[in-house]
């Protein structure tokens, strides 16, 4: 019978390559069977940084000795598909910084970074950062030798806005370096020796609870080549009139990128959590793209913005209809948020426009029309609202404020159903999948609705979730 090791060397690489994107911890067992698997497994130890998850870290995950590994051993580079900067510090943070590695190791670090990416001197004091052990500042040679980096989470560790009169954020700097070269670049050409040019996917997050950060700064971002998914995690982006009150002229574009392309960027996932931005910030990062396939909206509890032109964000959803197949929007619950409608189109009423959709998530209330049975108030789905294209559909949030009893909660499990019956082969809804309800009503109702919808999605071949939690349906959001 034929054993792992029987296996050729080739195919115990690819199997290693596999397990680090399934288990990355379970590499760290292969390499102590045996010195064939240890030389085949070991590479792959660095496809992702840090190795572990960041939340089982007890320490800081070591930029500095990992860059001198990478100094060390460059063949192990170009194995690096993930580098999770979640947490890390800046020259603002220099009370925390320590540094395990000798100062002649940093002078060596600093002499090989400018060798190979001379336009390093022109980030503020750069060499001397690395000296100092600035932990953004090996963060920015990890992306500069890791030429096959797929996936890019970046926590901006600085809050508010980026002054123009503080310390450079060294990433931002350098990527917008990067970038520069790719706008400014002649189509056609090759540029797949350029630092980035493979990145697939970032992140661009604040963890802090009370500020966010800065969406202009996500700019250079969206010029890399093959960039696909941009998630952004507590972003603000305010109107202009209001961001250039902050600034102090053009000062931040002799470093930072803050301009966004138009019409080029090859991001088609736009995904937005906790988020702050205004319609004018919404509209540059949805226009940046050449085709946008997936678009996710969730503000935050606090906010600077306070109202949401949902006509206009109608339409700017209806000049992508023809790539839109995954939408995402939950107002949220800050109170001082106000969505209005200043023109003819309603945002409801354009989803059932959008003709490629096959994913939906929506407040519940949004799809509801009211009507009135013997003078008493009902609400019902309204299903002439939705697109004949959808796979899935997502309601969100409970509906205790529209419903006085239980035969107003009957009336509304009817219309689902109703919903429910035209999907399916044959049906207005032929390729619908999947129903999932999320707090229809948070109160434990006398009649069983829930018992009966599954029923029909039994009858029907429709899968139907009750759930407690949003962020779980679709991969990506949340």
């Amino acid at each position: 019978m034929t054993t792992l090791l029987d296996l050729p060397n080739e195919v115990l690489s690819r199997i290693a390559e596999r397990l680090s994107d399934a288990d990355h911890k379970a590499l760290f067992s292969l390499i102590y069977v045996n010195k064939r698997l240890n030389i085949i497994t070991t590479p792959f130890l660095v496809r992702r940084w840090p190795p572990v998850e960041r939340d089982a870290l007890e320490h800081s995950p070591g930029y500095d000795r990992f860059v001198l590994h990478l100094l060390r051993n460059p063949t192990l580079r170009r194995y690096i598909s993930l580098l999770d900067a979640g947490d890390f510090s800046t020259r603002e943070d220099r009370d925390d910084v320590e540094t395990a590695v000798s100062r002649d190791e940093l002078e060596e670090i600093a002499t090989a970074g400018l060798r190979d990416w001379p336009a390093l001197a022109e980030l503020s004091e750069w060499r001397e950062q690395i000296s100092e052990g600035i932990q953004d500042a090996f963060v920015v040679l990890i992306l500069l030798w890791a030429r096959d980096l797929v996936e890019f989470d970046f926590t901006v560790p600085l809050i508010g806005l980026i002054r123009l009169d503080g310390e450079e954020q060294l990433t931002l700097g350098f990527v917008s370096q990067v970038a520069r070269m790719f706008s400014g670049s002649s189509e056609g050409a090759i540029l797949d020796h350029l630092p980035l040019a493979k990145l697939q996917s970032v992140q661009y997050k604040h963890g802090d609870t009370e500020f966010g950060v800065q969406g202009k700064y996500a700019a250079p971002f969206f010029y890399l080549p093959n960039l696909r998914t941009f998630f952004g995690f507590r972003i603000e982006m305010a109107p202009s009139h209001i961001e250039e009150s902050f600034e102090d002229g053009d000062g931040d574009q002799s470093t930072y990128l803050t301009e966004f392309p138009v019409g080029t960027s090859t991001v088609e996932e736009i995904i937005l959590n906790t988020s702050d931005v205004c319609l004018e910030g919404l509209t540059t990062l949805v226009r940046a793209c050449r085709r946008l396939r997936t678009f996710a909206l969730h503000y935050g509890p606090v906010l600077d913005t306070r109202e949401v032109d949902s006509s206009r964000l109608a339409e700017l959803l209806l000049a992508r209809a023809d790539s839109l197949q995954n939408l995402a929007l939950d107002w949220g619950e800050s109170p001082t948020l106000e969505i209005t409608a200043q023109g003819p189109l309603k945002i409801e009423q354009c989803f059932h426009q959008l003709h490629r959709l096959e994913y939906l998530e929506l407040a519940l209330y949004m799809l509801c029309e009211e009507s009135e049975i013997d003078g008493q108030a009902f609400i019902s789905l309204n299903s002439q609202l939705l697109p004949k294209s959808l796979r899935c559909l997502c309601l969100v949030g409970n509906a205790d404020w529209r419903l006085k009893n239980e035969v107003a909660l009957t009336k509304l499990v009817d219309s689902i159903e109703a919903f429910m019956l035209k999907c399916g082969p044959g049906g207005e809804f032929p390729h619908m999948e999947a129903l999932e309800l999320i707090y229809l009503t948070y109160r434990p109702p006398t009649y069983n609705y829930t018992q009966r919808l599954e029923e029909t999605g039994r009858r029907k071949n429709l899968r139907v979730i009750f759930n407690k939690y949003q962020w779980r349906t679709w991969p990506g959001y949340g």
